[in-house]
C-alpha cells in the first residue's frame, strides 16, 4: 500500500502544479489578450475595402484581431452609426422638401413688385438689346431726362 500511497500523493503534487501552471497560463493569456486589444492596429494596406457594415462586422469577428468584448463594442458602434445616419436621411429628406417648396416659391412671379426691378442686370439687358438705351437703373439718378421717359 505505501507504493499506492506515494504515487497517489505524486499524481496529487502533480496535479496542484499543472493546476497553478494552468492558472498562470490564463493569467498570461488574459495579459496578451489585454495587450492585443490595445494594440489591434492593422495596416491599411491589410484591410480589404467594405462595401458595407456587415462586411466589416464578419471580417472583424472572423479575423481574430479582437476580442470578443471588442467585437461586441465594434458592434454597439456600428448600430449606433447606422441608427444616426437613419436620422440624418430622414432630417435631409425633410430640408431637401422644404427646399423644394422654397424653390417653386422662387420661381412664381412675385405681384408686388415694380417693373424697373425686373431687369436692372447689364446681361439681361444685353439680351433683350437695350444697350442702346440709358439703362433704368442711370435714367432714375438722371433728373434731366425724366420727361424723355414718360410716353404720352
Amino acid at each position: 500500500m505505501n507504493g499506492y500511497e506515494n504515487s497517489y500523493r505524486e499524481l496529487e503534487s502533480k496535479k496542484v502544479y499543472l493546476d497553478q501552471e494552468l492558472q498562470r497560463l490564463n493569467y498570461e493569456k488574459q495579459k496578451l489578450n489585454a495587450k492585443k486589444n490595445e494594440l489591434a492596429v492593422v495596416s491599411s494596406n491589410a484591410l480589404p475595402n467594405f462595401k458595407n457594415s456587415k462586411q466589416l462586422l464578419n471580417y472583424v469577428s472572423n479575423s481574430g484581431f479582437l476580442s470578443a468584448s471588442l467585437v461586441e463594442q465594434v458592434k454597439s458602434a456600428i448600430t449606433q452609426l447606422r441608427e444616426e445616419r437613419r436620422k440624418l436621411r430622414r432630417e435631409n429628406r425633410k430640408l431637401r422638401a422644404l427646399l423644394s417648396k422654397a424653390n417653386n416659391i422662387d420661381e412664381q412671379p412675385l405681384l408686388l413688385t415694380s417693373s424697373n426691378n425686373l431687369f436692372n442686370d447689364g446681361e439681361q439687358e444685353s439680351l433683350f438689346n437695350l444697350t442702346d438705351q440709358p439703362s433704368r437703373k442711370n435714367e432714375g439718378l438722371n433728373l434731366e431726362n425724366f420727361k424723355d421717359r414718360i410716353d404720352w
